[in-house]
């Protein structure tokens, strides 16, 4: 069963989209990362990053609902989840130099 999700769009003043989680490829930092659909927009998958403690959410790649996009979202979300990792790491080394 998918989790159905509301998230706000970038502009405060436009309603919430609504977002169906497939799969969660994983969680790093407090970031999950997952591939999702988008109300209203049949088609399309998405590779969404969440940030659950900053109430963010990050649209990371968009592509066509087909087993090829999905192929690529599969290739794509350990990058995004090592990239995330990389920054947390980088943003420690910096608090680390500060203190």
């Amino acid at each position: 069963m998918a989790d159905i999700i509301e998230l706000w769009t970038t502009k405060r003043d436009t309603p919430k989209d609504r977002w169906t989680v497939l799969h969660v490829y994983g969680l790093m930092g407090g970031v999950e990362v997952a591939r999702c659909t988008k109300e209203g927009r049949p088609g399309w998958l998405y590779l969404l990053g969440m940030c659950s403690a900053a109430s963010d959410t990050d649209v990371l790649a968009e592509v066509p609902d087909t087993p090829e996009g999905v192929a690529i979202l599969d290739f794509v979300a350990p990058a995004a989840l090592r990239a995330i990792n990389l920054a947390g790491m980088d943003a420690a080394v910096s608090d680390g130099d500060a203190a």
